[in-house]
């Protein structure tokens, strides 16, 4: 196993038990960038041909919704079809935290093994809760 990796996990073995419960989030990326959805990335930004911006909701709402329901994807609210779409290719604003760390290393380090990957913990002071009844629009 890499050092640096096994160091990596004996840190996390310390500290989890001392300093989160199960309120802790990871979440891995391979570069110490900011931590930002894809939507508000410049490289996803979209424009239309006079090079004003696009609104991705409406690419959400007129292109991948009805798409998904011809495809028969059963999704009870339209925050379970956001889930889909990021992981589809569609620059949303959800941002992927895990409460699992070795889930947050391997999105650390699983396509670059010659780069240093960045683990971030967050353990927030209350835990934020969305109610995925409701409609996002």
């Amino acid at each position: 196993m890499n050092s640096k990796l096994l160091e990596l996990l004996n840190k996390l073995d310390a500290m989890i038990p001392n300093h989160c419960d199960i309120q802790c989030l990871f979440r891995g990326q391979i570069r110490d960038w900011p931590i930002k959805p894809k939507a508000g990335r410049d490289e996803f930004s979209i424009t239309d041909e006079h090079g004003r911006p696009v609104d991705d909701h409406g690419i959400f709402f007129d292109n991948f919704i009805p798409r998904s329901k011809r495809f028969g994807l059963d999704t009870k609210n339209e925050w379970d079809l956001y889930a889909i779409a990021q992981h589809h290719g569609l620059a949303t604003r959800l941002v992927d935290w895990s409460t699992n760390p070795l889930v947050a290393i391997f999105f650390a380090c699983n396509s670059e093994i010659d780069v240093d990957g960045v683990l971030h913990v967050w353990r927030p002071v209350r835990v934020p809760v969305i109610n995925t009844d409701c409609k996002i629009r």
